[in-house]
């Protein structure tokens, strides 16, 4: 097998690291990407940083690589910005969404110290390329290239909202092209550098880009998905015009217009759709709450009008009320501008009566719930495994920071999507438990439900609720968050008010170390009123297409690490992060290699699981016989004390025969405590002996 050792920058050169924040991943830890790409020419540069050509060296294929620009190294807030970049779209996974494929750091190089390359050193991430350009400056030629990207973006924004992102400067310079010579074909939302996750809360902070701003962004006030629909409505508005609805130099002047001005009727440069300009108008509405409430809601309504017959160019101009008609600057009172402050007490103009203001507590709109959750799902799995197959070694600086892949479980996917068609059907609250064993992604299929849902508009997420008004998703994942959650649960069940799933994950070992919780919640998921799913390990094949996902490894690492971690795809990440941690993975030719026998767990994955077998066995002393069933991969043959023991813990599973370890990490524990004791060799010898005894002399070999 030929590999090559991935450089890593001298321990001691320290002046790129980040003001009071860490990079993720192998950005923090210097992991130098220079080795894999050959940088090639600036594309452009914004405030933050220089995006750059470069040429994959094992592939040819091209991507581009964004590198913090050198006086950012020294700056919190950029670096808090690049890593806002780097978290947003590693959460996120979609064909149209540009893919983030690394992030590390750059060396410099002594002769590009002259070149257009000098610049292109330093803490970075690795994109796809996109060789079509941007929609800058572009108008479109007809209604089926507008329609193209209005579908394209707002399946792109309800999968971001959907995982708790909002992008914050969506406008056509950052609507990008790719091509056949590109990774993946289509147009791609980019530029996620300003980018929050957010929660119930919201996001704060006036950033953007000021004529595609929301009127909220320039005001302290807390930020919504309908921030984003608000610039999707100036960007559609600017390809299909010309030109966004408020063009003006002076920040101060577009602000006040934004906020205070209705926007021009939109003069088409093509044949649209009856009721699209009236769709556009309520994407501008000035209160967040008077546009659609998710961009699958308003995904919803372009689905229908995008069918009717197109009008005439200037025949789907709105009527307006005839004092709205003005929208330029003379239209504002002098007392609306205040120096550089805009004066909240300001008249607010007549706005369209096309933009129908809602009651300030209007429910969200929602879409009915889809008979099937595969309703437009991509298969972005096999898309990440098909970008580890063209881009080999890649993907070790977002392995801390990219959620762990949900593959396969249909059949949990399937109950789960029952559940919520119950709930909103029947106007009630469904509690569903999902059991199962430690890193199994228990915690990550409960969170799939409320990102599916809220993806397609058919539920709103968030914490457990005593009664709610339409269809609601709540994921209660761990001990903690069940003992938080376990009142208002037994509250909303005894109300018996509202459409409402609450997924409760937590492994069967520790709902047996908490008695109490098990014994309050059983009621809750007893059939008819509730569900209860055990998950299994995953299947081999599944296990294996998570792993791919998550890093390109090389055969002969990956067959081992798929029999170690027996199905559990969180242990897996875990054996992965110990592994990067202790600096052992090399890239090859094939993968990812493992310096070191790949048959061996880590420590830093064993150790949660050796102190709780320390714990189970702490006055019963050496226990050589435990051990050899640990060798002997036999749990049934465990002495019965020691059986007892460990199912106090949640350790085991099964009865008689049918006893099996809760989690592959209860033998390696036990294994371990072989190993320290000095007594591991003998033990395999031992039971490598039984093996050979249990085979008749004669038998064929």
């Amino acid at each position: 097998m030929s590999g090559a050792q991935i450089p890593r920058k001298p321990r001691h050169a320290n002046t790129w690291r980040p003001v009071g924040v860490a990079l993720p991943g192998a950005a923090a830890s210097g992991l130098d990407l220079r080795a894999q790409f050959a940088m090639e020419a600036p594309l452009g540069q914004g405030g933050m940083g220089v995006v750059y050509r470069a040429k994959h060296r094992d592939s040819g294929l091209a991507v581009a690589v964004k590198v913090l620009r050198s006086g950012a190294a020294d700056d919190a807030q950029q670096q808090l910005a690049f890593r806002a970049e780097v978290e947003a779209l590693a959460a996120l996974d979609h064909p149209h969404v540009i893919a983030i494929l690394d992030a590390g750091y750059l060396e410099p190089v002594p002769d590009e110290a002259d070149s257009a390359l000098a610049d292109a050193h330093g803490p970075c991430l690795v994109l796809e390329h996109a060789s079509g350009g941007s929609l800058a400056g572009q108008v479109l030629r007809d209604w089926r290239d507008l329609r193209e990207v209005a579908v394209a973006v707002l399946d792109a924004l309800a999968h971001a909202h959907a995982r708790g992102v909002i992008h914050r400067d969506l406008k056509p310079a950052n609507l990008l092209r790719t091509t056949e010579i590109d990774l993946r074909v289509g147009l791609k939302v980019a530029d996620f550098g300003i980018a929050r996750l957010f929660d119930r809360a919201g996001v704060t902070g006036a950033v953007g880009t000021p004529a595609y701003m929301a009127p909220e962004q320039f005001e302290d006030a807390v930020l919504t998905p309908a921030t984003d629909l608000y610039a999707l409505g100036c960007t559609l508005y600017a390809l299909g015009c010309g030109a966004p609805p408020f063009v003006e130099s002076e920040r101060t002047v577009l602000a006040a217009l934004h906020r205070q001005a209705p926007p021009p009727p939109p003069r088409w440069r093509f044949a649209v759709p009856e009721g699209f300009t009236e769709w556009v108008l309520r994407l501008l509405a000035k209160r967040p709450q008077d546009r659609f409430g998710s961009a699958a809601a308003a995904a919803l309504v372009f689905s229908e009008l995008a069918e009717l017959p197109l009008q005439a160019v200037g025949e789907d101009a709105p009527r307006l009320a005839p004092e709205a008609t003005p929208t330029c600057l003379t239209c504002l009172t002098e007392a609306t501008l205040v120096g550089p402050a805009l004066v909240r007490a300001a008249p607010r103009l007549a706005v369209s009566r096309l933009e129908a203001p809602l009651a300030e507590d209007r429910p969200p709109d929602l879409s009915p719930v889809p008979v099937d959750w595969r309703s437009h799902a991509p298969d972005t799995a096999l898309v990440q495994v098909e970008s580890r197959r063209v881009l080999r070694n890649l993907g070790l600086g977002l392995l801390a920071v990219r959620p762990t892949p949900l593959i396969g479980r249909a059949h949990e996917r399937d109950l789960l999507w029952r559940a919520l068609r119950t709930a909103s059907d029947e106007r009630r609250p469904v509690v569903v438990r999902l059991s199962g064993a430690a890193d199994l992604g228990l915690g990550r299929l409960a969170r799939w439900l409320g990102e599916r849902a809220a993806e397609l508009g058919a539920a709103v997420v968030g914490p457990p609720e005593v009664r709610t008004a339409v269809p609601r998703v709540a994921a209660v994942v761990g001990p903690a968050s069940v003992l938080a959650h376990l009142r208002t649960i037994e509250a909303a069940v005894k109300a018996n008010d509202g459409p409402q799933v609450i997924v409760v994950a937590m492994a069967a070992s520790a709902w047996v170390r908490t008695p109490r919780h098990a014994a309050r919640i059983a009621p809750l998921v007893a059939a008819p009123l509730g569900v209860e799913i055990v998950v299994p390990p995953l299947s081999h094949d599944d296990h294996g297409l998570a792993v791919r996902t998550m890093l390109g490894l090389a055969p002969e690492t990956l067959a081992p690490l798929l029999r170690g971690t027996d199905g559990h795809p969180g242990w897996a990440r875990l054996w992965l992060s110990a592994w990067l941690a202790e600096d052992r993975l090399r890239s090859s030719e094939v993968g990812f290699v493992l310096e070191g026998d790949p048959f061996v767990p880590p420590n830093a994955a064993v150790a949660p699981w050796r102190g709780l077998v320390d714990e189970a066995l702490w006055f019963a002393g050496d226990r050589p016989d435990a051990e050899r069933a640990a060798v002997a991969d036999d749990p049934a043959a465990l002495p019965a004390d020691v059986d007892l023991m460990l199912r106090r813990l949640g350790l085991l599973e099964g009865t008689g025969a049918e006893t099996r370890w809760a989690h592959p990490g209860v033998r390696h524990a036990l294994m371990g405590r072989a190993q320290d004791g000095g007594r591991l060799p003998a033990l395999r010898l031992e039971v490598a002996e039984a093996i050979d005894a249990s085979f008749p002399a004669d038998a064929p070999i």
